[in-house]
């Protein structure tokens, strides 16, 4: 009994101190770039996520859709979030034959959510997004098709926030990074992989 008492008086000062950290934190305005230790992480994640962030990346392309090819990577935003400036980044695609969102063949991307996972989706999914750009990691449209398919690969897979490379589930940076080491280009992401470190890479030719 004395044992059960403990745990639960543990559990409780825990969860206490959880709530105090998570009340103080909301005072504290999130990080403006995505943190390296585990401490403002968590305010990040957690309490960053709930205060209204404002502020959009000055970049933008306003003709990316007429510019996107299979194998390019899409970086969109719609304001400043907990892990950096743009929301997220997605592997431009052809649908294949069993896609059930997109027309086999047509100009898709691979998409990602908690609820669905990775999934393929219509490229104009971003239509309506303020920010999208579109980077290019090779001329050569073999390697670009390589790097479509590698990411199809990932289709089905559980989407998490923060993912490992060899794990049975991806977040969408890291889905992006594994189809573009597929053919040898390593982006040597120096921080956590958000699309932001992503995109500023230096593997990008346009």
């Amino acid at each position: 009994m004395s044992f059960v008492r403990g745990l639960a008086h543990a559990c409780g000062s825990a969860g206490a101190a959880l709530v105090a950290l998570f009340l103080f934190g909301l005072v504290v305005p999130p990080a403006e770039t995505f943190p390296d230790s585990l401490l403002v992480a968590f305010h990040t994640f957690f309490v960053g996520t709930l205060v209204e962030q404002q502020g959009l990346p000055e970049e933008h392309d306003p003709g990316w859709m007429a510019k996107a090819e299979p194998g390019d990577v899409l970086f969109v935003s719609r304001g400043h979030v907990a892990w950096g400036e743009w929301s997220h980044a997605a592997v431009v695609v052809r649908a294949p034959a069993d896609a059930r969102w997109v027309e086999p063949g047509r100009l898709a991307v691979l998409d990602a959510s908690i609820h669905d996972g990775m999934y393929v989706a219509p490229i104009e999914t971003y239509a309506r997004w303020p920010r999208v750009l579109v980077r290019r990691a090779s001329h050569d449209p073999e390697i670009r098709r390589r790097i479509a398919e590698a990411a199809l690969t990932h289709r089905a897979r559980m989407f998490v926030g923060v993912a490992r490379n060899g794990a049975p589930y991806t977040n969408c940076t890291t889905s992006v990074i594994s189809a573009l080491e597929s053919v040898g280009i390593e982006p040597r992401l120096r921080g956590w992989r958000t699309p932001d470190e992503l995109l500023r890479s230096a593997i990008w030719v346009e």
